[in-house]
């Protein structure tokens, strides 16, 4: 029996809020899984309004780099938890699954969003499950390709497309490479990519994390160098972080409302305002 001291969210059903889904869609995909244990979990985050406060820029452009940057802080939680273990298994049939995953979240309000505090837990993940439809049926070899598998399945799964349409063999086809294969797309970093536009100015951003999951993907142990990789996750990250709160993006924003709203700004508006420039200097357990 696990026991939380916060409120907990399984990773599946964490990653779809994190991309938008609402409160109901997640629900119901729930019920369509056919996963008893999840719905009271889910429901333990939605009194006191505390999913109502779960993003910074939820209505505007930079939700996308909101996103981004937490699915980032996701997986870098969700690695160094998989390394904190002894040994990453090498003689049992490593099945990585999302199942598996749970989030904790703050039980009450904190000055940043919901979302943007959250810990990684890992739940028996030497343990195989047969018939699990989100276990990743790969080599016991290469458990690399397994955590890049769980990276593209981050930042690409949602309402749309699920791992099936994430054609991933052969490694390093040009299409998924440069990013003219439609499924690994920007717009399915949301849960319902239909009418999402991204700028084209934070492509180059997109591409960076879509490499760093093929070089968990491509590489054997004997190749891969976790400090280069936590490195460049971190660097990945601040310049996420930097374009989503740089003054640019939020007069580009501005620049789009009509004047008579920003006059007419509310003081939740100003409040939040003042919140993400403390953000900006005080870093977040999502941060760390």
């Amino acid at each position: 029996m696990m026991i939380f001291e916060t409120l907990p969210l399984n990773a599946l059903d964490f990653l779809a809020l994190l991309a938008g889904a609402s409160f109901e869609e997640v629900e119901a995909d729930l019920k369509e899984r056919r996963k008893r244990g999840g719905t009271p979990c889910l429901k333990a985050v939605q009194p006191a309004g505390l999913f109502g406060s779960a993003f910074f820029f939820r209505n505007d452009d930079r939700f996308f780099l909101e996103v981004l940057y937490l699915k980032l802080s996701f997986l870098k939680n969700l690695i160094k938890t998989v390394f904190s273990r002894e040994e990453i298994p090498r003689d049992a049939d490593f099945r990585f699954s999302l199942d598996r995953i749970w989030v904790e979240l703050p039980d009450s309000h904190t000055l940043s969003p919901l979302f943007w505090n959250f810990r990684v837990m890992a739940v028996d993940l030497d343990i195989d499950d047969f018939g699990n439809e989100s276990s990743l049926k790969l080599p016991v070899s290469d458990d690399l390709c397994s955590l890049g598998m769980v990276w593209f399945h981050t930042l690409l799964a949602n309402k749309k497309q699920d791992l099936s349409r994430l054609s991933l063999s052969p490694v390093g086809k040009e299409e998924h490479r440069d990013g003219s294969d439609p499924a690994f797309s920007p717009i399915h970093i949301f849960w319902n990519p239909e009418g999402r536009t991204v700028p084209e100015e934070w492509y180059p951003l997109w591409k960076a994390s879509l490499d760093l999951g093929w070089s968990l993907y491509q590489k054997s142990f004997q190749e891969w160098s976790r400090e280069v990789f936590w490195g460049e996750l971190d660097n990945l990250r601040e310049a996420v972080k930097r374009s989503l709160f740089s003054e640019k993006s939020i007069e580009t924003d501005l620049a789009k409302r009509p004047k008579a709203a920003i006059e007419t700004m509310t003081k939740d508006e100003a409040l939040h305002n003042i919140l993400v420039g403390i953000l900006n200097r005080w870093p977040t357990e999502a941060n760390e």
